[in-house]
């Protein structure tokens, strides 16, 4: 696979030194194994390779193929020049956040994945953006981290059963290192700070999750990935097949039935600001009157039967936009621009500083003073 011509080779992270070349538009890395001086070690590795290459999803790194001279193995892998941690550092230096549809969509490629590697019994322990590829087109690519690993001396996100050496699923695990993953993306804010002492502060944990400004719906999946104990988290063939059956419901759901009696309005007579019923023709606006056969016009819209006619109001324009005023200094999500943020702020100058940085460093200060009164740095 590939000339030795267009290789060249490279010093990776994950790997050491590799051979990178195209092969079919597609980059190649090619890592060589010598186990001359632990050949005990080979057939394992070469179960790895064999498992590894009959893994097919579109998130996780294909394993093209492996060749075998005696004690050395040659490895052909799949790659990516750029990393979700590569992206995390460039959106840090711009301040600029993800999305909460990015990250809604990241998640669901990540239990895509990993729900494929449990129906598998394949175990991947080491779920951190250093590991997780990006393709040009957004799509995420798990590392098979499993056949060569250069990264054990780094920090892992390990779940607090991990490291106290508990035994329990492997895979719910997982979760917790995918859980610490999210919350790595949502502060662009490395989670070794949650790693002290061979322990999990798990109380800093819950405090970085809640500081941050997303919606619920996102905070709670989060939160049933990071609980402490590992029966409570999610399971991630569990979810899959939840989703899979509510999309299906929704497909298969069937329509509403429209009635000859139904009545018919104008779209352009609805406002943003005021919503009132027009009468079709000049009828009165409190007259009942029946259709009994109507052709649907392109620029007309079905409203529900009801008896008389009624003028549906809201609050005025003024008094609406004061509403959504008051109820903009209550909540605040990323999803909003830079200019209303400032806006808010300025309402009310006594607010106190809303920097994610802030929180998580004072966050941290807290629970530090919690564990020395518990003398649990000492």
């Amino acid at each position: 696979m590939g000339n030795n011509s267009n290789k060249q080779i490279a010093n990776d992270l994950r790997y050491g030194n590799i051979n990178k070349f195209i092969f079919e538009n597609q980059l190649i890395i090619q890592k060589d194994i010598d186990f001359k001086d632990c050949p005990d070690q080979l057939a394992g590795c070469i179960h790895k390779c064999q498992l590894s290459q009959s893994i097919i999803h579109k998130n996780i790194i294909k394993l093209h193929k492996y060749e075998l001279d005696k004690h050395n193995v040659s490895i052909y892998f799949e790659h990516y020049d750029y990393d979700l941690q590569q992206d995390i550092i460039k959106r840090k230096l711009n301040n600029n956040y993800y999305q909460e549809h990015e990250l809604l969509q990241m998640l669901d490629q990540f239990f895509s994945a990993l729900a494929y590697l449990q129906q598998q019994q394949i175990f991947h322990n080491d779920i951190r953006p250093q590991n997780i590829l990006l393709t040009p087109n957004d799509t995420i690519k798990l590392n098979q981290q499993w056949v060569i690993d250069n990264t054990q001396n780094q920090q892992r996100y390990y779940a607090p059963e991990q490291i106290y050496n508990v035994q329990s699923n492997p895979f719910k695990s997982t979760s917790y290192s995918l859980g610490i993953t999210m919350l790595h993306l949502m502060t662009l804010t490395s989670m070794e700070i949650v790693y002290l002492k061979n322990q999990v502060n798990q109380t800093l944990v819950n405090e970085i999750l809640r500081c941050t400004n997303y919606s619920n719906k996102l905070i709670n999946k989060i939160q049933h990935l990071l609980f402490q104990s590992p029966n409570q988290r999610t399971d991630f063939i569990f979810y899959v097949n939840k989703q899979a059956n509510l999309q299906q419901k929704i497909l298969f759901s069937p329509p509403k039935t429209i009635t000859q009696s139904q009545r018919y309005i104008n779209k352009q007579s609805q406002s943003p600001l005021t919503k009132t019923i027009q009468p079709r023709l000049s009828y009165s606006p409190f007259t009942s009157r029946t259709i009994a056969q109507t052709k649907i016009h392109p620029n007309q819209i079905i409203i529900v039967q009801s008896s008389a006619r009624q003028l549906i109001t809201t609050p005025s324009p003024i008094k609406f936009i004061k509403q959504q005023e008051q109820q903009s200094k209550l909540m605040f999500t990323p999803n909003q621009s830079l200019q209303t943020k400032e806006t808010i702020s300025n309402l009310d100058d006594s607010t106190t500083n809303t920097d994610l940085d802030y929180k998580i460093q004072k966050a941290l200060k807290q629970t530090n003073e919690t564990l020395k009164k518990n003398y649990m740095l000492q």
